[in-house]
């Protein structure tokens, strides 16, 4: 249920406006799914590459420990 709240477009919005100071809609929810098989919950990625704004990985989690730590870093390298 969290992972379809954050690809609502009213919250995607606004996490992004919060995170980037970008304006509406200028982010897409993108392919979830790394190179190494790994899937994130969320990506969502710039509209326009012509737009300087950073990917952003949303990682849903109750428990924040050293393996998922890891895990987000690893999706965060091979989001550039």
């Amino acid at each position: 249920m969290s992972k379809r709240i954050v690809r609502d477009a009213k919250v995607l919005n606004y996490t992004t406006e919060a995170i980037t100071r970008s304006t509406e809609d200028d982010y897409f929810v993108g392919n979830c799914e790394w190179k190494d098989g790994t899937r994130s919950d969320v990506f969502l990625e710039p509209k326009s590459s012509s737009i300087d704004l950073p990917p952003i990985i949303v990682e849903i989690q109750y428990y924040v420990n050293k393996r998922f730590i890891r895990r987000a870093a690893g999706y965060c390298l091979q989001a550039n």
